[in-house]
């Protein structure tokens, strides 16, 4: 017997086409919609992350100085940060080559003290040169060649000048030790140590620089800084660009930038506070108050920036 307003005949349980198309529109919308909020929650959870391994680094560097009552020369801090923290170093992650700069497999992400992991989310490189390999000068028994080595963060050892001659003498933390004017950075040569960068993310190396197998990129992060040779070099419109303005948009350096931390940079003070900071903040070195953060003296040692102003968009 059928009763009226009975619904409970046969195939009414189905969707039709139209109400599971409806489901799967509706679906989409809100992924598109949780993604980006997805990806910002990772990302803040790197640089938490990243952060905390730079707090642990600057109170390795502080113990440092308490030590050797100076600051690690340049180009040898992460060594002299080793000795104290006794961190194993990450190292290896590109394989299936002799050079690793051209090794076209990526092995897979580091962990540790010196491991960002937002560095690691764009496959970043970790190299360590073992000893005997050159004639590079060595310091404290470890050989450190620039050129040879990379990771997640750099040092302030050069500044934004280079004094008496290439590497001789810096307005960073560090100098060279191989020139006898080149006399260590005390803690008392630094005048503003709450306002003087020490560590932070590391700055990667320019397109030309690690272009690998297939035409392919991947990101070499410097140990150091080293403003002075790179944005004062040739190459200085083509790397602020890259760090500062974000462009060109579709250069695989920028896309590496944006996706370590959102393209803002994790910066350790000499007083052991970081901040987050968006390039512009970190790298327009035209402006005096930007600049200074740069070097021991306080004073911004920007003349060329000052009277030239930044480099025009590409």
């Amino acid at each position: 017997m059928h009763v009226a307003g009975d619904n409970q005949g046969p195939g009414r349980g189905a969707f039709t086409l139209i109400e599971l198309l409806v489901v799967i529109a509706v679906i989409a919308i809100l992924a598109a919609m949780l993604l980006p909020a997805l990806s910002g929650a990772r990302q803040a959870a790197d640089s938490a992350a990243c952060r905390s391994n730079l707090h642990q680094l600057s109170l390795a560097l502080a113990m440092y100085v308490d030590q050797e009552a100076a600051y690690p020369r340049w180009g040898s801090a992460f060594a002299a940060i080793r000795r104290v923290t006794r961190a194993p170093w990450p190292r290896d992650n590109y394989g299936g080559a002799d050079d690793a700069l051209s090794a076209p497999t990526y092995l897979g992400q580091r962990q540790g003290l010196f491991s960002c992991p937002g560095y690691n989310r764009i496959r970043g490189e970790f190299r360590w040169p073992p000893p005997g390999v050159s004639q590079t000068p060595r310091w404290a028994g470890y050989e450190m060649d620039p050129g040879d080595y990379s990771g997640s963060y750099s040092y302030n050892g050069v500044g934004t000048v280079m004094v008496a001659g290439w590497g001789a003498n810096t307005t960073g933390l560090g100098t060279m030790g191989d020139w006898a004017s080149a006399g260590p950075v005390r803690e008392g040569d630094v005048a503003a140590p709450s306002d003087m960068i020490a560590l932070g993310d590391s700055a990667l190396l320019g397109l030309s620089l690690f272009r690998a197998r297939g035409d392919t990129v991947k990101p070499v992060g410097e140990l150091d800084f080293s403003l002075s040779s790179e944005l004062l070099s040739p190459y200085k419109a083509e790397v602020y660009n890259e760090r500062v303005r974000g462009l060109p948009t579709d250069d695989p350096v920028v896309r590496m930038y944006h996706g370590r931390h959102g393209g803002r940079w994790n910066v350790m003070f000499c007083d052991g506070h970081s901040e987050s900071l968006k390039p512009a903040a970190l790298w327009d070195l035209s402006k005096p108050n930007i600049a200074r953060r740069w070097n021991r003296d306080h004073l911004p040692h920007n003349s060329l920036w000052a009277t030239n102003g930044p480099p025009p968009p590409p």
